[in-house]
């Protein structure tokens, strides 16, 4: 799979985060971005993984020779970042099942081998709410 930028722009109010951004992700390849705090780094995710709109440009994604839709990228991408919502009165395992309610589990996995690979073996019956913020951001 390919994700396209073409003259990206990303603006809140008068402030431009950035713009005439170009650049191809391909599969395989690593790519870091990085730059200081409000420089438009968790916005940029947001916007590859459909979250959030562009104010200018476009976002292509291509798999193979098929034109993915902005509507379904939610189906081969996901984002983890720190301070996403999780449904607080909902436990671990309740939560991971809902997830794959919209998402396709690998082949291979379960939801028990997601919760044991996390380091969530002995969490499986207890609340998000009382969760640690870093076990939070880790699931």
């Amino acid at each position: 799979m390919e994700i396209i930028l073409k003259n990206l722009e990303k603006r809140f109010n008068r402030e431009i985060l950035f713009k005439d951004l170009n650049f191809t992700f391909s599969k395989g390849q690593k790519t870091a971005i990085v730059g200081p705090n409000g420089s438009g780094k968790s916005t940029l995710l947001q916007l590859l993984a459909g979250n959030q709109l562009a104010s200018k440009g476009e976002i292509s994604y291509v798999d193979g020779d098929a034109t993915l839709s902005v509507e379904n990228i939610f189906t081969h991408i996901a984002i983890a970042a720190p301070y996403l919502e999780l449904i607080e009165e909902f436990t671990l395992k309740e939560q991971i099942e809902f997830h794959f309610k919209f998402k396709t589990i690998k082949n291979g996995e379960t939801i028990s081998s997601v919760i044991d690979k996390s380091y969530f073996t002995e969490h499986k019956q207890k609340l998000i709410k009382n969760f640690s913020s870093g076990m939070k951001q880790r699931l």
